[in-house]
């Protein structure tokens, strides 16, 4: 079988010259979109011997031509966006590895759509008619995501694509775990994809690490660059650090002739992915930061407006009373110039009586 590529042209990857540009401290900062599509784990696992030995480490095989793999590739401009870390086709095994430092828990979804791509491009490759009657070969499916970030302890994991399907009218969500393959109704999914999640972090998956050492390098590696970069903050500080653990590395022989090859390269990718870690870390406490001053503002309107209301329904009740003891004052007063009259009137009648001559017994007769 011949090898198959889905791009019109293979990618090529950045040689060892660096393409620096000063920056303001008189150091030089690499050139991050020259290497931006090839991570640290690419670089390592581009090579087919290495690959090789991953796939052994993970399936429990013992191949040893590198030249059985068939290496698969997602190019940007024919596949929307699409690109994946490492797709390739050995004998009957149809391998996707994705290398992830931030948990997505979309994979499946990515996974879908990489195997769709690759089966596509099989199948024309290898001249077969979908619309035939005799069933076509495939190559069975293996989604291995390698999760280096420090979000999760755990050693391994699966994620399905079935977790994210909508529940039917009526039935309940359980989390995550709800398997939709138990419903009696509407039926079974028709479409599954899982992606077995390892943790290659230092110290994890030991067994895994010792069977394939490039993995367990790489895994010392990131250890080492994390050691390093712990506590910078300015371009020329991180740039020192990825070249201190660069040459610790050299010394200490891990991934030694990889980073003598592409020192330029691995310089260049270090510098961009951990800044961008930091980044998305920075980014995400200012989220938060952002949420609980927005949350504190919003109870601070919630608090004035409430304390406004309560305000004017104070000053209403003082307005009702006011208005109350008005007329209280009225209603007082209406009673003493009727009280007054009275009294007057009482007078005018005394007065009368004397001038009658009339005798206070005859008047009440």
């Amino acid at each position: 079988m011949n090898q198959n590529t889905i791009t019109k042209k293979q990618t090529g990857y950045p040689g060892s010259d660096p393409a620096d540009r000063p920056d303001n401290s008189g150091q030089t900062v690499p050139d991050l979109n020259r290497c931006f599509k090839d991570g640290i784990f690419r670089i390592v696992f581009r090579e087919k011997e290495n690959l090789l030995s991953l796939y052994n480490a993970v399936s429990g095989t013992s191949y040893d031509n590198p030249e059985d793999l068939i290496i698969y590739t997602l190019e940007d401009a024919v596949y929307m966006g699409i690109r994946n870390d490492a797709g390739f086709l050995l004998h009957a095994q149809l391998g996707l590895y994705e290398h992830q430092s931030t948990l997505c828990y979309n994979m499946p979804l990515r996974g879908l759509q990489y195997f769709a791509a690759m089966y596509r491009a099989y199948v024309k490759t290898n001249g077969y008619d979908p619309h035939r009657r005799k069933v076509i070969p495939l190559p069975v499916p293996q989604y291995i995501v390698f999760y280096n970030g420090e979000e999760k302890s755990r050693e391994s994991w699966k994620m399905k694509l079935s977790d994210a399907f909508l529940l039917p009218e009526g039935q309940e969500n359980n989390g995550r775990s709800t398997l939709l393959s138990s419903l009696t109704a509407p039926g079974t999914p028709a479409l599954e994809c899982t992606a077995l999640v390892l943790n290659i972090n230092y110290g994890k998956n030991r067994e895994l690490m010792e069977k394939c050492g490039r993995l367990g390098e790489y895994a010392q590696f990131v250890a080492c660059m994390r050691r390093h970069m712990k506590g910078k903050t300015t371009e020329k500080e991180k740039l020192e650090a990825v070249n201190a653990a660069v040459d610790e590395c050299i010394r200490e022989g891990i991934l030694k002739d990889i980073l003598i090859k592409n020192r330029a390269e691995v310089v260049a990718m270090s510098f961009w992915e951990y800044d961008a870690e930091r980044h998305l870390k920075i980014e995400k406490e200012d989220s938060y930061n952002d949420g609980f001053l927005a949350g504190i503002k919003s109870e601070q309107k919630n608090t004035l407006r409430e304390r406004n209301r309560a305000d004017a329904a104070e000053n209403r009740a003082d307005t009702a009373e006011t208005h109350a003891n008005a007329e209280k004052n009225r209603a007082d007063a209406e009673k003493n110039r009727a009280d007054t009259a009275e009294q007057e009137l009482a007078r005018l009648r005394e007065e009368l009586r004397k001038l009658r001559g009339e005798s206070e017994d005859s008047e009440n007769t």
